[in-house]
């Protein structure tokens, strides 16, 4: 058997490459060598098959009865290393291509990826086959690595990477499918919540309780997938789970400043009835927005205490307890941030 001298190397050869118009001979070129890359490994992957699977278990030299081994008086040296073969340094055969090697130039592919690459489809799909369960199944003597030549290893390893990104989803996608659509639908609720008249008080009680629920189970998400990217800081998927979790922080303060920004200085929803709250001190412009609110409607309960304005008190109360929330809830917040 002859060694494949293109798959040693990744890089295409295109001759002629200068000037214009060699598009479509580089892309000619690139599509005869994915299909090269894909016919061999399609032949390794039936190879596996065969000796994880062999319908007959009892035939001596299984190995051999798989694939042509390359006979030894063809070798001399080593393909990878260039080392004569000694008594020390014996020959060793790649068992899904047949090709010599030495011991130390050897690869090894696991039982575990051979199943995949054998029936990814099923161990993906089906809950009740998992390869844990088929694994466990195995004796000790069925699950020895296999070994194989650097070419063979890379080839399979590709295509382990590419079951593995068609079929394997990220831990964290349902919960942000869930996150994304929570906050959907708050904002639909908040539009709802400014659209609804004056008189519709339990319906606008019902919807701000949904709101501050929904709310505090975004935040309760975001931490999920900030903690997630606290594992590994350095890798590409926490950069992308940071800039999820930063995004859910804008859209929760933004919603808290739309409700800031909906509160007047100065409670004016009395003038009607002839009482107006007093004009408060003013407050530092470095204190949390959110305490500057509920001191001030701290300061207009009072007010309204001393005017023995009971229903003004009532609103006022309620207007503190969902600032209260969420002061409560950007503190939460703030913390997955550090």
């Amino acid at each position: 058997m002859f060694y494949r001298g293109w798959i040693k190397s990744s890089k295409l050869k295109i001759i002629d490459t200068f000037g214009d118009g060699h598009q479509e001979a580089f892309e000619q070129k690139r599509r005869k060598h994915n299909d090269n890359i894909c016919a061999e490994t399609n032949k390794l992957v039936l190879r596996l098959d065969k000796l994880i699977n062999p319908e007959n278990s009892t035939t001596p030299d299984l190995d051999k009865s798989i694939v042509e081994w390359t006979l030894d008086d063809l070798v001399k040296l080593c393909p990878y290393c260039a080392k004569s073969f000694t008594f020390a340094r014996r020959r060793h055969h790649c068992r899904v291509c047949g090709a010599i090697l030495c011991g130390g130039c050897s690869k090894y592919l696991e039982y575990k990826a051979a199943y995949k690459l054998v029936k990814p489809a099923k161990l993906y799909t089906d809950p009740y086959d998992r390869i844990e369960d088929v694994l466990e199944k195995k004796s000790t003597e069925e699950m020895q690595n296999i070994r194989t030549c650097e070419d063979c290893k890379r080839l399979l390893d590709k295509r382990v990477q590419l079951i593995e990104d068609h079929y394997c989803q990220p831990t964290f996608l349902d919960i942000y499918e869930s996150l994304r659509k929570s906050m959907i639908e708050a904002d639909e609720l908040m539009l709802s919540q400014a659209s609804i008249s004056s008189g519709q008080k339990e319906t606008a009680l019902e919807l701000k309780t949904k709101i501050q629920e929904m709310r505090q189970e975004i935040a309760a998400k975001s931490s999920k997938i900030k903690k997630m990217a606290d594992r590994d800081p350095n890798g590409k998927q926490a950069y992308l789970l940071g800039a999820i979790s930063q995004s859910v922080v804008y859209w929760l303060q933004e919603s808290i400043s739309g409700k800031i920004n909906r509160l007047p200085g100065k409670f004016q929803g009395t003038r009607q009835s002839g009482w107006v709250s007093e004009q408060l001190g003013a407050i530092d412009d470095d204190e949390n927005p959110l305490l500057v609110q509920i001191k001030n409607l701290e300061e207009y309960i009072k007010q309204a205490k001393l005017a023995d304005r009971y229903e003004e008190i009532s609103i006022l109360e309620a207007n503190k307890r969902d600032l209260e929330i969420e002061y409560l809830i950007q503190q939460q917040i703030s913390k997955n941030i550090e």
